[in-house]
């Protein structure tokens, strides 16, 4: 069995150093991370956080897959990308953590549109999450924060934000292996070999946070109650629901009014309950009004709203429990490496599915339909999406190992996608 980072196989992220883009010309040589593309809609009064400017007359800036400025990785890749409508957080295989963003208190680099290295820790970067208008990391182990704290979602035992533009440690413990966050609350997980104990703090909203309260705040991380001593191997928030694995069986606690927890009810859960022991799983992922977990197999599950992002061609149907989804081909039905999506309320524009390491994407009101491949500027596609579609044109011939969605700079309801792409060796 091969070994992934974020989704992609191990074998294939080393010795990258080129990728041939464009007909006759000749190969464009690319940072050996690879190639990090972007496409969105912006408003042109904004900087554009790749740089690039909309076409002359133009209202808006449509983009196809478009570069974006990188520095050099050396021999690293992207492993992880987040987002939230102030910047793009991007995690390297070498450690070192990249951001970029419209507003200089959140990109801790004081850049507006090019990738810079964040200065805070050097290369002992883990893992990073981005929650509403806040990120939050782990670095030598400890926790570091950046952004809003009015829910006291930094656990750091108060509510003052920071706005330095320098991520500040918020935690000095030094075992925290897995972050994540949703709209104004955090799950962190602690332990060693890829599991451990979770501990939430922020926002208790609709019993987010699994404290058996859904009023307050948490301000310190607390493990959540009922589950002293579990053991977990998974843990993602979305908006204001988190979802937990631990034995191979999904746990859930939040709002629940569109199905999103998969226990065939929509009543909100105050603690984390088992939601679905339907299959043995391995990861799962909180979007904002559906979700997804992939099985041992490989095999796709999905829960909730947004019929348009089951990707099995169906329309109109809400899941209310957790469904195992096939499709008429056999490699959409197992396969599944991982997916991405945007988990905050501020828009819900699809999903992209990692299969046989391959980028697909599904959606509605398809604004990501910007992600399709387009020889000159012209008016994005809104046609929904059902089942799963190629990326890019020659999608066949390329890897996605991470991907983020944003709402665009400063609070733009329009998505904005940033990726990377890598070549199949």
């Amino acid at each position: 069995m091969p070994s992934y980072i974020n989704g992609i196989d191990t074998t294939l992220i080393t010795g990258l150093g080129q990728i041939g883009v464009g007909g006759g010309s000749a190969p464009i040589v690319y940072p050996s991370g690879g190639l990090v593309v972007s496409s969105g809609v912006y408003k042109p009064s904004l900087v554009l956080i790749n740089g690039l400017t909309p076409p002359t007359g133009s209202s808006y800036f449509y983009s196809r897959i478009q570069r974006m400025d990188s520095a050099s990785l050396g021999t690293s890749t992207w492993t992880k990308i987040v987002s939230n409508d102030q910047a793009f957080y991007l995690l390297s295989s070498s450690g070192e953590l990249y951001s970029i963003g419209i507003n200089t208190s959140y990109t801790s680099t004081g850049k507006t549109n090019t990738l810079a290295k964040v200065t805070t820790g050097s290369n002992g970067w883990t893992d990073i999450a981005a929650g509403q208008s806040f990120a939050i990391g782990i670095c030598d182990g400890k926790l570091f924060a950046l952004g809003i704290n009015s829910n006291g979602q930094f656990g750091r035992g108060d509510t003052t934000s920071i706005f330095s533009g320098v991520f500040t440690v918020v935690n000095n413990n030094t075992f925290w292996t897995k972050i994540s966050a949703g709209s104004s609350f955090s799950i962190a997980m602690s332990g060693s070999g890829g599991s451990g104990s979770i501990f939430s703090a922020g926002s208790n909203a609709a019993g987010r946070t699994g404290q058996n309260t859904a009023t307050g705040n948490t301000l310190t991380f607390t493990q959540p109650v009922n589950f002293t001593g579990s053991v977990f191997t998974d843990i993602s928030c979305g908006d204001d629901y988190a979802l937990a694995i631990s034995n191979s069986i999904i746990y859930g606690t939040g709002e629940n009014g569109d199905y999103t927890l998969g226990d065939g009810t929509t009543t909100d859960r105050n603690t984390f309950g088992l939601v679905s022991s339907a299959s043995t799983f391995t990861r799962v992922f909180a979007f904002t009004d559906f979700s997804k977990a992939i099985g041992t197999t490989g095999s796709h599950f999905h829960t909730g709203d947004e019929n348009n992002t089951r990707g099995d061609g169906v329309g109109g149907t809400r899941l209310t429990t957790w469904t195992q989804l096939n499709t008429a081909s056999a490699a959409f039905s197992a396969s599944w490496s991982n997916f991405f999506g945007y988990h905050l309320s501020i828009l819900t524009p699809g999903v992209i599915g990692i299969n046989n390491n391959r980028p697909y994407y599904i959606g509605t009101s398809n604004t990501e339909a910007e992600w399709m491949p387009s020889s000159s500027w012209g008016q994005y596609n809104q046609t929904n999406t059902t089942t799963w579609t190629p990326f890019v044109s020659g999608s066949p011939n390329v890897t996605c190992s991470a991907a983020a969605f944003a709402a665009g700079p400063g609070g733009i309801t329009e998505p904005v996608l940033m990726l990377q792409l890598l070549p199949i060796s």
